[in-house]
């Protein structure tokens, strides 16, 4: 009854960092989940309802939650980490500088973990980058990249600042698909 990180995630994590999955699963089941993997407060459920509301309308995608205790499995799930405590016990697990990540429609082929999201449990609503943050993770689960990934960099176009998938641009932060989202979507 612990979270536990399954062979389909081992391809996902920072496997240079020496990790070893064994090791990551032996602290989350001698760990309380609800420590690690703390529930979601009702005010961020209702922000990612409204991001998912957001990328909807956008990209014409119909957004239907289930609750994984009824039997369902979603195709985007959706889990709050403490990143400060795993990373205390194990080295390398998550980037110092990483708030929230999660896996592309073709991450490895993987259907098992696409879609999923992970945020920091220490960010908290109010301030516009925990908003920021679950509209950039859905936008990656939808398929988007960064803009500095390759893409728009390739074509000699710098349109960070239009697309909410850019954070090297250096201004307010998005909090909902802008200009170039909405174009790739």
């Amino acid at each position: 009854d612990h979270f536990a990180l399954d062979e389909n995630y081992s391809l996902a994590l920072d496997i240079g960092a020496g990790l070893n999955l064994s090791q990551v699963n032996s602290f989350l089941s001698n760990s309380s989940k609800s420590d690690i993997f703390p529930e979601f407060s009702e005010s961020k459920k209702d922000l990612i309802r409204d991001s998912l509301s957001d990328w909807g309308e956008i990209s014409n995608i119909s957004f239907t939650e289930v609750s994984e205790s009824d039997g369902g499995y979603g195709d985007f799930r959706f889990f709050q980490f403490d990143k400060d405590k795993i990373n205390k016990e194990i080295k390398g697990v998550f980037p110092e500088d990483a708030s929230g990540y999660s896996y592309l429609p073709n991450y490895f082929g993987n259907l098992a973990i696409i879609g999923d999201v992970f945020l920091d449990s220490n960010i908290e609503p109010g301030d516009g980058f925990y908003e920021y943050l679950i509209s950039h993770e859905i936008g990656h689960s939808l398929g988007l990249t960064h803009p500095f990934d390759g893409y728009l960099e390739n074509q000699g176009l710098d349109k960070t600042h239009l697309t909410i998938m850019g954070y090297d641009d250096y201004g307010p932060l998005a909090m909902e698909p802008m200009q170039e989202d909405i174009s790739a979507m």
